[in-house]
């Protein structure tokens, strides 16, 4: 039952699935819950002891374990092919240009804003990541990534803009500076977010642990951008609508106590990081439902053919 009982919670579209044992005897014995529940046992065939009832809404459908099995694998299928189809990426990673002034040394927060992509009711961060290039000390340093939604102007050179509730994700982690400019990935393990609203992925070396771990560090690291030394600075096309925003906050919870961020306190439009990010659409429990019985229903036909 145990397998069963997943594949129960991977179909979210169906209501229900059980042995059909457990809705009563077959036969005269049989406790009677309406029409929807004689209808169970009159599927030609099957027997309630070797059978699956599924309902999804008021249809009730019979099939064999080996048939349940089945669905399972063209649902996934189904679902893999439509999650590569539809996967949306930012990327601005090959700006080339340098912005210093990251760490415990230095500013302790850099972001980028952006726009949450899709037309449905939510969509799923799958990851980002941010390139970045310490000052050559061999050293480990220590930070939190962090993903907040953002309220106000969503690039520099204007006069509102910050983080705003609670953090959305959030991962203390590290990165080595080894003198050379790399990727730092972050994986958020599909956070779901709202198209078209808008937020801030960060990375903050103000919090409690970091401080902690870095000590008396005045590392500083320069991040890939967009900037060449002009204002305000380009923005790519697939940047995902928003730009490079930083604070010099001296505690976590400035980030979202209602404080402007410094690139909206007079600081002028510096563009883009470098950065990546990818998103995955959040599939409907109709969807799926309809997914894994189409499948289904091709497969039997093309096996009685």
């Amino acid at each position: 039952m145990g397998f069963l009982s997943d594949i129960a919670v991977a179909i979210a579209g169906i209501s229900r699935i059980l042995p059909c044992r457990e809705r009563g005897r077959a036969g005269g014995d049989a406790p009677q819950h309406g029409a929807d529940f004689q209808a169970v046992f009159d599927t030609p065939g099957l027997s309630p002891y070797n059978a699956f009832e599924i309902r999804v809404g008021l249809i009730i459908i019979q099939v064999k374990p080996h048939t349940l099995k089945l669905m399972a694998g063209f649902l996934a299928i189904g679902l893999a092919g439509s999650a590569r189809a539809q996967t949306t990426t930012f990327d601005t990673s090959t700006d080339t240009g340098l912005f210093p002034g990251w760490g415990p040394g230095a500013y302790y927060t850099f972001g980028q804003t952006f726009v949450a992509p899709g037309s449905g009711p939510t969509i799923s961060l799958n990851n980002f990541t941010f390139y970045l290039q310490g000052g050559g000390q061999n050293t480990t340093i220590y930070f939190q990534a962090d993903v907040f939604a953002w309220t106000g102007q969503l690039t520099g050179g204007g006069t509102t803009g910050q983080a705003t509730g609670a953090a959305l994700f959030s991962d203390n982690t590290s990165t080595y500076d080894d003198g050379t400019l790399k990727a730092v990935p972050i994986n958020t393990g599909g956070l779901t977010l709202t198209p078209g609203q808008d937020y801030v992925a960060l990375f903050t070396a103000s919090d409690p642990t970091s401080i902690a771990k870095n000590g008396a560090s005045d590392d500083t690291f320069n991040w890939g951008s967009s900037y060449d030394g002009d204002v305000p600075g380009p923005h790519g096309a697939n940047n995902g609508g928003g730009g490079f925003v930083f604070y010099n906050n001296d505690t976590l919870s400035q980030l979202t106590d209602g404080s402007t961020w410094d690139t909206a306190g007079g600081q002028p439009d510096f563009g883009d990081l470098a950065w990546q990010a990818s998103f995955s659409p959040v599939p409907e429990p109709t969807t799926l439902a309809l997914g894994g019985l189409g499948g289904l229903a091709l497969w039997l036909r093309r096996r009685k053919a």
